[in-house]
């Protein structure tokens, strides 16, 4: 008894002296929202689709090329001529340089440019969107871990409770065992209960410490990394269905990329039928061009100038690829479409269930706060018979292991609502707000 009293002691006065950091939800989730790995890799990826957004991309922007040449050679040359002349030279150098600056503008080619900078505009909004469900994503994975530990923290304290209570017994069968007034046996069985408790409470403090590597893994941090949480969870959010049914079609992020989908087939659409269209591009070049040399009777030639015109091309047949794409890529819509009324459809049905599962364990939770309330006030009463010999011991462990069942639903429905709460803000695109 002794012993266990002193090793409560010790690690009292050892959480006192070393207080760890408190980290509140809303630090969680901004450590998360800079450190999560899935988070930064998302970013990137959207930001990948912002860069890719231009005009340049989608080909409305002309190119302009420079080239430069440069070519050396040393010859022995030997030649005759039908007059009579003749060229003998060894070790002849000549050299040349040519230079460019050529452009290339494509001005017409059915829309297509248009059509595809509108394309990626919606692949780069799509971009945004993915990053968006992968920032709910993991913020609801980083609600929950946190209010993981506040429940685990909260049903440690559950069995805090009972093991004091168990250390009563363990005092008043002790008292009665050595004046006679009881027999070893439920001397024994109260240490035994009350060792049973300590086992408990070991177990549960390896549960917490579970719980914050977990949520040190979602925050990218060092997994060994100690802190405390809040004591408590609250829950005060008690929306209407049809108020949550319409923010969810509007803001639902799942719902926002099926519908982006179709934006995008129908883009891809334009596309290929811009093909059916002639394509007209200008071009000009400017160039220069001069060489020298030893064994030829021009020691040196230079040319430069400008070229300019236009190139007009149209495509009169390709073996009906340009139908097939098109057909394939009305398909391609005809599946978006359906994929967002089967999203929708989704999204409706998780929406009613969850709604109905946050009421129901909203009930619940006021049920179990009022049993546990009847359970606190029943335990303390046998606890007190008890200390007088009003009631025997077996009555006293029913009412301690009610008041244990109690105080365990309790806390497991306060956790369920907070969780049901945060899923039902997740679909109607709230959580982030």
């Amino acid at each position: 008894m002794k012993k266990c009293f002193i090793f409560f002691l010790f690690q009292n006065l050892f959480q006192l002296l070393f207080a760890q950091e408190k980290l509140t939800l809303q630090q969680a989730i901004e450590t998360g929202l800079k450190n999560n790995y899935s988070i930064i890799i998302a970013k990137n990826e959207s930001e990948i689709a912002n860069n890719n957004a231009t005009l340049g991309n989608a080909g409305a922007l002309p190119q302009i090329n420079l080239g430069l040449t440069q070519n050396n050679s040393v010859t022995d040359t030997k030649q005759k001529y039908s007059t009579g002349a003749e060229v003998n030279k060894t070790g002849a150098t000549s050299n040349s340089i040519n230079a460019f600056a050529a452009l290339d503008w494509t001005i017409f080619d059915g829309f297509k440019m248009f059509a595809a900078y509108n394309k990626l505009k919606e692949l780069n909004a799509l971009g945004e969107l993915q990053a968006r469900q992968v920032i709910e994503n993991t913020v609801s994975e980083i609600i929950s871990a946190y209010f993981d530990i506040v429940k685990q923290n909260a049903l440690l304290t559950v069995i805090d409770t009972a093991r004091k209570i168990s250390e009563v017994k363990l005092n008043i069968a002790k008292t009665k065992f050595n004046i006679g007034s009881s027999s070893k046996v439920e001397y024994l069985q109260a240490q035994v209960d009350m060792n049973a408790e300590i086992s408990s409470y070991k177990k549960q403090q390896i549960a917490i410490d579970a719980s914050k590597v977990n949520l040190n893994k979602f925050l990218a941090r060092d997994v060994s990394l100690e802190y405390d949480v809040v004591d408590s969870i609250e829950t005060n959010f008690n929306p209407a269905y049809e108020d949550l049914k319409s923010k969810t079609f509007k803001e639902n992020s799942s719902l926002q990329i099926a519908q982006k989908n179709i934006t995008i087939s129908g883009l891809t659409i334009r596309e290929f039928q811009a093909q059916r269209f002639p394509v007209i591009s200008l071009n000009g070049d400017y160039s220069y061009s001069k060489s020298t040399s030893q064994a030829n009777f021009v020691l040196e030639n230079r040319t430069n100038g400008f070229n300019y015109g236009f190139t007009a091309t149209y495509n009169l047949f390709n073996g009906f690829t340009l139908n097939k794409k098109i057909k394939n890529a009305k398909l391609d819509l005809e599946n978006s479409t359906i994929n967002f009324n089967a999203v929708q459809s989704e999204i409706n049905a998780e929406l009613l269930i969850a709604f109905k599962t946050f009421q129901n364990n909203l009930e619940l939770l006021q049920m179990e706060e009022s049993n546990g309330k009847l359970a606190k006030e029943n335990v303390d009463l046998s606890l007190e018979r008890f200390k007088v010999g009003t009631i025997d011991e077996l009555q006293l462990k029913e009412a301690q292991q009610s008041f244990t069942e109690a105080q365990n639903r309790l806390v497991n429905a306060r956790y369920d609502t907070k969780i049901a709460e945060t899923g039902l803000k997740k679909l109607a695109g709230e959580l982030l707000k």
